[in-house]
C-alpha cells in the first residue's frame, strides 16, 4: 500500500543516462532493442511529419518544438506504468496516474527559459479498490487518463471495465459516474484509454481500440466505417435515477491502421487533442491530432490536424498528454509521459513540446 503522506525527497535529473542506469546483460539489451522496448535516439529531437494521413482530412499544418525531457529512473519511489498526466499550476507540477491504480503528485523544476529540467516526487496516493479476485482487482484499478472537472476536482478514466470516476478532496475516494455493468461485456482492458473535458463541463471517453459489442457504445449513432472508434459522451450534471451520469454518443473518431488511442486533452481554445501510438520492430511511434469543436460542441472528428508524428524509437510508449500554458499570453505547451509497462529495466520518459503558433 502506498502512503498518502509519503513525501520522499527524491529528484530525477534531466541528464539521467538510461543506458548507464539500467544494468542489463548484452543479451537483454539486444532483446530489448529488437522488441522496441527501449527508445532509440533518446536524445534526438523527433522528426515532425506535417499534413494528413488517411483516413481523415488534414486541416492546415503546424509544428511542435521540443522543449525538454526527463528520464525517471526505475528505482525512483514511483510505480511504473504511467498512463495519464495533468498540469498543476500552469506547469509548476503534474499529476500522473498509473495502470496499477496510483496517483502521483510531482513538482517540476525548470530553467530560466521554462525548459523542464527535473521532476521531484511530492506524494503518492493509492486509488486501488481491493477484490478477492486478482483479475477483477486489476480490471477495476487500471487507471489510464486524467482531467479536471469544472470544480477543479480530478476525474480519472479506467480502461478495464470502462469507468470514469471523480476523486474526492483526499485524492483517493472514487465516485463512479458510469454504471459498472454498462460496458463489462465490451472488451477486456481496451476501454477508456483517453479522457477529456469539454468546455460545457461534460467529458468524452475514448476506448483504446474498436471494442466488441458496438451496440453498447452506439447510442443510436452509426459508425462511419469499419475502423472508426466510438466515443462516449458523459454528462455528470445529468444524473439518472440510479445516480450515474447520462451517457450519449460522442461520435466516431476515424483511425489509421496500426494506431491506437493513448490519451486526450482539451486546449484552452476548446479544441480536443488526441495522442496515439503505434509499435514496430525499432520502437514506438507517437502521433498527435487536433480536432476543433462543431456547433454542437463535440469534436469535428472528420477533420483532424496532425500536430506531431515521430519516428519509431524517437520517444517511448507515450501514453499520457497534458496541454497547458505557463501564462495567458505564452505559447501552448504539450507534455507527454511514457508507460514503461512496469518493466524492471525500462525507465519513464517525460517529454515536452511547444506550439508557438497556438491561437
Amino acid at each position: 500500500m502506498l502512503d498518502p503522506q509519503d513525501k520522499t525527497d527524491f529528484e530525477w535529473p534531466h541528464n539521467f543516462s538510461v543506458f548507464g542506469a539500467i544494468l542489463l546483460t548484452r543479451r537483454k539489451i539486444l532483446v530489448a532493442f529488437l522488441l522496441g522496448l527501449i527508445p532509440l535516439a533518446s536524445c534526438a529531437a523527433p522528426r515532425i511529419i506535417e499534413g494528413g494521413l488517411t483516413p481523415y482530412n488534414p486541416v492546415g499544418s503546424a509544428l511542435l518544438e521540443p522543449a525538454g525531457r526527463v528520464w525517471i529512473p526505475i528505482e525512483a519511489p514511483i510505480t511504473g506504468g504511467q498512463s495519464g498526466i495533468l498540469p498543476i499550476n500552469n506547469g509548476d507540477g503534474f499529476w500522473m496516474v498509473s495502470d496499477r491504480g496510483t496517483l502521483t503528485e510531482l513538482q517540476a523544476n525548470r530553467a530560466d527559459d521554462g525548459q523542464l529540467e527535473q521532476l521531484k516526487l511530492v506524494r503518492n496516493y493509492d486509488l486501488r479498490i481491493g477484490h478477492p479476485d486478482a483479475n477483477v482487482a486489476q480490471m477495476t484499478n487500471d487507471a489510464e487518463d486524467l482531467a479536471y472537472g469544472p470544480d477543479g476536482a480530478l476525474y480519472v478514466s479506467f480502461e478495464g471495465y470502462g469507468q470514469v470516476a471523480r476523486l474526492g478532496a483526499d485524492h483517493v475516494t472514487r465516485e463512479n459516474l458510469v454504471n459498472p455493468d454498462a460496458f463489462v461485456r465490451a472488451q477486456g482492458n481496451r476501454l477508456f484509454e483517453a479522457l477529456a473535458r469539454l468546455p460545457d463541463g461534460s467529458f468524452i471517453a475514448i476506448p483504446e481500440e474498436r471494442p466488441q459489442h458496438l451496440k453498447l457504445f452506439a447510442f443510436g449513432s452509426a459508425p462511419r466505417d469499419d475502423s472508426s472508434i466510438p466515443v462516449v459522451h458523459i454528462h455528470p450534471d445529468r444524473r439518472l435515477e440510479s445516480g450515474y451520469a447520462t451517457l450519449t454518443s460522442g461520435g466516431w473518431i476515424p483511425m489509421s491502421d496500426g494506431w491506437a488511442i493513448s490519451a486526450a486533452d482539451t486546449a484552452d481554445d476548446g479544441s480536443v487533442w488526441v495522442l496515439e501510438r503505434a509499435i514496430g520492430l525499432t520502437g514506438f511511434s507517437s502521433r498527435i491530432r487536433r480536432f476543433s469543436l462543431t456547433a454542437e460542441g463535440l469534436p469535428d472528428w472528420e477533420n483532424g490536424q496532425v500536430m506531431l508524428e515521430t519516428r519509431p524509437g524517437d520517444l517511448g510508449n507515450m501514453e499520457g498528454m497534458a496541454l497547458w500554458r505557463p501564462a495567458p499570453d505564452a505559447p501552448l505547451h504539450i507534455t507527454l509521459v511514457s508507460d514503461n509497462d512496469n518493466s524492471s529495466f525500462r525507465t519513464t520518459l517525460v517529454a515536452e513540446y511547444i506550439w508557438p503558433d497556438a491561437p
